[in-house]
């Protein structure tokens, strides 16, 4: 639900004129961001020769929790620092690409259009929560805190958050 009302807040100032196409994208962007961000972890354990056991890109309980999604892979022996990192960051890489390449389509779109307004939301503004989220919640995640290069990844996450809250900022300045 927080997902929905941030990316709601984010974008209702950013397509005034637009603003009811908020109501039909909006809705889609956690189950679509799921779905993506559920597949990389799988990509990423296959390309590791990981059998996937469970693949569920929707909302569900484990262990008595809610889940958005979850990715089960066959992991025989502990993961190397190198494999969680490809695991667990792939999701991130995920969103800095398509933020990336949305960035680009939409800076060669009509301004006002309601292509540009879906591919903002879904492309952009989606990973970018999705990637702010994931980095603060490593930065308290035993398990990567003390892989080798977390140091790293960190100081990339922070300069990641700092030019992607700038292109946001000015995709509604120029919109």
């Amino acid at each position: 639900m927080r997902y929905i009302i941030a990316i709601l807040l984010i974008t209702s100032t950013a397509h005034a004129d637009d603003w009811e196409w908020g109501f039909v994208v909006v809705p889609m962007a956690p189950f679509h961001h799921v779905f993506l961000h559920e597949s990389s972890h799988a990509i990423a354990g296959l390309s590791m020769g990981h059998k996937i056991e469970a693949f569920k890109p929707y909302p569900h309980m484990y262990d008595d929790r809610l889940f958005l999604g979850r990715v089960e892979t066959d992991s025989p022996t502990p993961l190397t620092d190198g494999e969680k990192i490809a695991f667990y960051g792939a999701p991130y890489l995920m969103d800095v690409g398509m933020f990336a390449l949305s960035d680009v389509i939409v800076s060669h779109m009509e301004r006002r259009s309601i292509a540009g307004v879906v591919i903002h939301i879904l492309g952009m503004v989606a990973p970018y929560i999705d990637f702010v989220k994931g980095y603060v919640h490593s930065l308290d995640w035993s398990e990567m805190r003390n892989t080798q290069g977390a140091t790293a990844i960190n100081i990339l996450g922070a300069a990641a958050i700092a030019v992607g809250t700038w292109r946001i900022i000015e995709y509604w300045r120029n919109f």
